[in-house]
């Protein structure tokens, strides 16, 4: 008898492990995909009501200060201090370059913490921050939430990879609902993005419609 063919009884006898292992990583992939399904819908709910708020709050910065429609051939005159105030504090708040510190949450983190401060404002300047910075204190004089993203772009320096930042629509980003602090006891969130149909078939191989 062939080896081919004792493998291929004893692949009836106990199964196919590599379709077993395929079977199982399609499962952890549907359960994964049903938790982060889930945990958007509670958090969406519960940001219903502040989505509300915050579209008001962007109504008012926009000018749209009237409740009710009137007639095509009446004027709806307004006066837009919010708006006023908001562009005049941006520059205000923006006009130097904040002093960003790194702190060390280990002795062993000391050294690391120490050559991310050398370099924070090559870094600062490099990213972009002077055009980013002020649509994040735009986004919490409006909303009261101004929200930038920090994270490691493998694609960067040739391939080496470099640290940016991303400016974060607050309307986009779902926190915990059950956390009363992004830094203690946020255990999770969401941020969604918009992708074209073709951009999510290049990304995960997917066709969507």
């Amino acid at each position: 008898m062939a080896f081919e063919d004792v493998v291929s009884g004893l692949k009836g006898v106990f199964g196919n492990p590599e379709k077993q292992a395929l079977e199982e990583e399609q499962k952890r992939k549907e359960e994964k995909a049903n938790q982060i399904k889930g945990r958007f819908t509670e958090a969406e709910r519960s940001k219903a009501s502040i989505r509300e708020e915050w579209k008001s709050y962007v109504r008012f910065w926009r000018g749209d200060h009237w409740s009710f429609r009137q007639a095509k051939w009446k004027s709806n005159i307004s006066d837009n201090m919010c708006n006023s105030i908001v562009e005049t504090m941006v520059p205000l708040m923006t006009d130097r370059a904040p002093s960003i510190t790194y702190l060390p949450q280990t002795e062993e983190d000391q050294s690391s913490a120490n050559k991310l401060n050398l370099m924070s404002n090559h870094a600062y300047n490099r990213d972009n921050m002077t055009e980013k910075f002020p649509r994040v204190i735009r986004d919490m004089l409006i909303l009261g939430t101004g929200l930038i993203k920090v994270r490691f772009d493998h694609e960067k320096s040739n391939g080496l990879g470099e640290i940016t930042s991303d400016v974060v629509d607050p309307f986009h980003f779902y926190p915990d609902p059950d956390a009363t602090d992004i830094y203690e006891d946020m255990t999770w969130c969401i941020l969604t993005i918009k992708m074209s149909p073709a951009m999510i078939k290049q990304r995960y191989g997917v066709e969507v419609h």
